[in-house]
């Protein structure tokens, strides 16, 4: 359904364990970029195409046949990186998830957006946390779909929350409350893409706040990218994403 969507939905492949430096896949400075110098996210590039094409070839998820994207999307060429473990200070991405840091796993996350957030001026926990809810509060799904967003932590943004104490749940628990529209709002936008109405939100007071995101368990995130700038990236996912041994 994702592939065949009218939306720009496109898979993102995060891999953790050994297997991310067998085969040098990037997790450092343009991992979701082009290929660069001394094959500097080949990997990642290869493997994304080789996807693609299955989808096509395999999936039939041809541009104009089955795939009816409105727009479309450049991230449909291939999305795959590696977490930046060496620079991750909290554990990884797949032992969160309940494997072993000597296991190699890939996760796809299927989103619909992905969007930079940049923030160079931030030193604290607090100040980052306000930025990168009030872009999410711009681009984020409303809530009652079933969406699995994922913040992409460059490794400076990571330890500024960990210097300051904070862990994976804090920032999660934090964008579940403060990611928020009024109800007047969340009924003027008919955001709503899909699911059964919700009777209460039409008649709640104008200035009632609805989260964006059902539970704070559904926000993933994952520490990639390079060290030579401060941003971060959010992707709007449908369905949940969830490891699996390479």
């Amino acid at each position: 359904m994702c592939t065949v969507s009218t939306g720009a939905h496109a898979p993102l492949f995060v891999v953790n364990g050994p297997i991310a430096g067998e085969v040098d896949i990037n997790g450092g400075s343009c991992a979701l970029g082009n290929a660069g110098p001394g094959k500097l996210s080949f990997p990642n590039v290869a493997i994304g195409r080789a996807v693609r094409l299955a989808l096509m070839n395999v999936g039939g998820a041809y541009p104009g046949v089955l795939d009816q994207d409105t727009i479309g999307s450049p991230a449909k060429f291939g999305m795959v990186i590696a977490e930046n473990e060496k620079m991750n200070p909290w554990e990884p991405y797949h032992v969160e998830k309940g494997f072993r840091a000597e296991e190699s796993t890939v996760a796809c996350f299927y989103g619909h957006s992905l969007i930079e957030i940049a923030d160079l001026e931030s030193e604290s926990a607090e100040s980052l946390i306000n930025t990168i809810s009030l872009r999410v509060i711009g681009i984020g799904q409303t809530i009652f779909i079933p969406y699995y967003p994922v913040i992409l932590l460059s490794p400076a943004h990571a330890e500024i929350f960990h210097r300051d104490g904070w862990t994976k749940n804090d920032i999660r628990e934090y964008l579940h409350l403060h990611c928020c529209i009024s109800a007047e709002k969340y009924r003027r936008s008919k955001s709503l893409a899909w699911g059964q109405d919700r009777k209460w939100i039409t008649t709640a007071d104008s200035n009632a706040m609805i989260p964006l995101f059902e539970q704070p368990e559904r926000i993933d995130v994952v520490v990639t990218g390079g060290t030579s700038g401060k941003s971060a990236a959010y992707l709007g996912l449908c369905p949940k994403p969830y490891p699996v041994i390479s």
